[in-house]
């Protein structure tokens, strides 16, 4: 019998806008299910989008129009989805909406509350949306408290971002259950450690949200101590150009481009410190990864990044720009303490793993399905 997988999620990992971890999130988990289960995983469309199979049981399929405009796109994302959910939801077994209120697709009215799961990986407060939206982003809040009640399942990607939520919405919870993220194995390899005189910032340049702005004031500070160490920015997005005009006068910057596989691997080892200055994040997976290549992490302290990391033992979590320069600083000057949380590091990351927490997914589903079919 062959059960039949809608997921909704308008990011992919390719996407120049938004392709960050909770793409890859799915990726990763979809492509260690079973042939029992036939996955269409619709995302939103750009202009280099081009429909694939990624396994036998397993299908990217994008929907709207290829335009070059981000916010377009997102538009056309959600009235396509909505057309595909009215004519074809009863095909489908299950159907889940990763949630954005930047992408609502109203699913419940569409799908049967015992086929319909909420996967939520991020929650924005207030703050977040006013910061990006200006005062029309209070109405955005309320919308996003507003949406999350019409749904009854979910999963969250870590109990911080659930507590988050349930702190500020009443939720309706029938069924739930808690999956992180997990890292490739291949960056577990401890033979490609070799510490150079860097600091890096891995992920996708949105200056808000990652904290771009704060980074670049550390920098300044750092860079006069510290004349020998680079600051080096891998990966790509919709802000990269404003980053490179911020960036252009300083001293000792470099861009490495989007890293994947080895590459990726390469530069954690090569680093002696990720930081992840960032203001809101669902699962700082980059933490993960850069610990499993023994790699400390300097990290905001925020619900999505607590989890990824002990603090004092395999990173830092920071309240003020003073706290990660002071850790920074403290990992740089310290090489005993330094070797000893690089090797802690390593052992924290080890025990994320995508075939443990595809089994988990799976699990949920086929948990999820007799219920179901109970009712």
């Amino acid at each position: 019998m062959i059960l039949r997988i809608a997921h909704f999620i308008y990011d992919s990992p390719y996407n120049p806008w938004v392709g960050g971890g909770g793409s890859i999130r799915n990726y990763e988990i979809y492509k260690r299910f079973p042939e029992s289960f036939k996955i269409d995983l619709f995302s939103g469309s750009y202009p280099e989008a081009k429909n694939k199979k990624i396994k036998n049981n397993f299908n990217q399929i994008f929907l709207g129009k290829k335009t070059k405009s981000y916010i377009l796109s997102r538009i056309f994302y959600v009235l396509s989805s909505i057309g595909y959910l009215k004519e074809n939801a009863s095909n489908y077994d299950i159907v889940i909406e990763d949630f954005s209120p930047f992408s609502n697709l109203f699913s419940w009215k569409f799908v049967e509350d015992s086929k319909l799961i909420c996967q939520i990986q991020n929650f924005f407060t207030v703050k977040d949306f006013i910061s990006k939206l200006g005062f029309f982003g209070i109405f955005l809040f309320f919308f996003q408290k507003r949406s999350l009640k019409e749904y009854k399942n979910f999963i969250f990607s870590s109990s911080d971002l659930k507590d988050k939520i349930t702190d500020s919405v009443k939720l309706n919870i029938r069924r739930s259950v808690m999956i992180s993220y997990g890292i490739e194995n291949l960056l577990l390899k401890r033979n490609l450690i070799k510490k150079k005189q860097q600091i890096l910032f891995l992920g996708r340049f949105e200056i808000y949200q990652k904290g771009l702005d704060r980074l670049i004031k550390i920098w300044k500070i750092l860079s006069k101590e510290f004349p020998d160490l680079y600051l080096v920015f891998a990966g790509s997005g919709r802000d990269e150009k404003k980053l490179k005009n911020l960036t252009s006068k300083l001293s000792n910057i470099k861009y490495a481009g989007r890293v994947k596989g080895l590459k990726k691997a390469k530069i954690f080892g090569e680093s002696l410190i990720t930081v992840m200055p960032s203001r809101f994040e669902s699962f700082g997976i980059v933490s993960i990864e850069s610990q499993a290549c023994g790699t400390p992490v300097v990290a905001s302290d925020i619900s999505g990044l607590r989890q990824t990391l002990i603090h004092g033992k395999t990173g830092f979590l920071c309240k003020t720009d003073e706290d990660f320069i002071y850790s920074i600083k403290k990992l740089i000057r310290d090489k005993v303490f330094y070797k000893k949380m690089s090797n802690s590091a390593f052992i924290f990351a080890k025990k994320y793993s995508w075939d443990n927490l595809a089994k988990e997914q799976l699990n949920f589903y086929k948990s999820f399905l007799r219920k179901k079919n109970e009712i």
